[in-house]
């Protein structure tokens, strides 16, 4: 990834301590799933407003093990606060059932602040060691930016939620938040795709085979763009997490991975 496009340790840290991080820490690592992860299926991450339900911060079966996410059932606890210690044991404590009534022996229980935490390895190994849960992992503030280091996408929206600049590089749902919102009321995506059912269903197509160069024809490249946003939004989650894995990129000198759909 460039230098440019890298989210930094402190800034992480700054935005913590923001009110609004309690709410959207988990939107961040439901993207940074999103966008890494292999095989993702029943993915539950509520963010924003939704973080006000009281159950698990997040849940998800992966078909496949990765750099920081477990294969199998993981059940997520995260956290903003300072006292990340305390938070854990706190958090730990209470969950003594998974989220679908499976075993727990059975599932990898994962707590992750957006804090610096020392003592995050000795902590998850005692854990492990009771034998509640078949793993207990912990994931601090070094380790949420390295994973943001394996998502270029991710870190372009969050950059951009910080208000760093896109650097040549803007996540996909980012561009058509911004875009279509020009209008009032914003204009739904659904307009975008009407009549061009056959498009659509081709760029799933697409999608689902290896990676390959397509082009795509319009009268202008916002055309295009606004088309590919509307597409991508359009798509659920399980589909693979298009918008989450979505960028448009309008500098070369950008060195975006080729694994990430580029608008340009």
């Amino acid at each position: 990834m460039p230098d440019f496009l890298r989210i930094e340790r402190a800034q992480l840290q700054s935005w913590a301590d923001r009110v609004s991080a309690a709410s959207e820490f988990p939107r961040l690592v439901r993207r940074l799933i999103l966008e890494t992860g292999t095989e993702v299926v029943g993915l539950s991450f509520p963010a924003g407003e939704g973080v006000a339900a009281g159950d698990w911060d997040g849940s998800i079966r992966s078909g496949a093990a990765t750099k920081f996410i477990p294969g199998g059932l993981s059940v997520w606890e995260l956290s903003v606060r300072k006292d990340v210690g305390t938070k854990a044991d706190e958090d730990y404590e209470k969950r003594t059932a998974t989220p679908d009534g499976s075993p727990t022996a059975e599932a990898t229980y994962v707590a992750a602040a957006l804090r610096p935490w020392t003592k995050r390895a000795t902590w998850a190994r005692d854990r492990t060691k009771e034998g509640r849960w078949a793993e207990v992992r912990a994931l601090g503030l070094d380790d949420i930016e390295m994973w943001l280091e394996d998502a270029p996408v991710t870190s372009a929206w969050f950059a951009d939620l910080l208000e760093l600049g896109p650097f040549g590089m803007r996540a996909v749902d980012t561009w058509w938040r911004r875009w279509a919102g020009a209008t009032s009321p914003p204009l739904p995506h659904q307009v975008l795709l009407a009549g061009r059912e056959n498009l659509v269903e081709s760029l799933k197509t697409i999608l689902s085979e290896p990676a390959s160069v397509t082009t795509i024809a319009a009268p202008s490249i916002e055309e295009i763009e606004a088309f590919l946003a509307a597409f991508a939004i359009s798509l659920p989650e399980e589909d693979g997490g298009v918008v989450a894995r979505m960028a448009f990129v309008d500098q070369v000198s950008t060195g975006v991975p080729s694994k990430v759909p580029a608008g340009r």
